[in-house]
């Protein structure tokens, strides 16, 4: 039975995270979505099973059900512990995301924050995020088009996202 089950807003959140577990020595499988998983019929041999929402640009609704239907599959699989991956760079939906997927967890569950990947310059100072010495909102990605980071400071950010302290 697997142990571990991530949900991933991408398939590169997912595989990322899938490579980093099975150099670990974790037995992994990544999906490209809910009903991939669905169907798996091996999952029971696996110590972890990663899975894409592919709910980054989605509006807030349809991410969060994207995530509510990943959080149920991975409990149905009998998973014990859980990850949302969330981007670095906190595009996309991030608090909403958490939010759906604490929906499921047991009452005084807590979400655990990390967006920063030191090996690839990306760390907090402050609770302000830093990509490659530079502020977060004035980087390249936070213009992206589809998914726009416009703070900085990412407790206002995680605030504005999310239902939860």
């Amino acid at each position: 039975m697997p142990h571990i089950g991530v949900i991933a807003d991408d398939l590169t959140g997912a595989t990322t995270t899938g490579v980093l577990l099975a150099r670990s020595g974790a037995k992994t499988t990544v999906f490209f979505n809910v009903e991939a998983a669905k169907t798996n019929i091996n999952s029971s041999s696996l110590d972890a099973i990663l899975i894409s929402s592919n709910s980054r640009a989605l509006p807030p609704d349809e991410a969060s059900e994207k995530v509510s239907e990943a959080i149920k599959t991975l409990q149905s699989m009998n998973v014990s512990f859980f990850s949302k991956r969330i981007d670095t760079t906190m595009r996309g939906g991030i608090g909403v995301e958490i939010d759906a997927m604490l929906d499921y967890m047991d009452e005084g569950t807590v979400a655990l924050v990390v967006p920063a990947m030191p090996q690839s310059k990306r760390i907090l100072v402050g609770g302000y995020s830093i990509i490659d010495s530079v502020a977060l909102v004035d980087t390249p990605v936070a213009q992206d088009v589809r998914t726009p980071v416009l703070e900085n400071y990412i407790p206002k950010l995680l605030d504005g996202q999310s239902r939860r302290k």
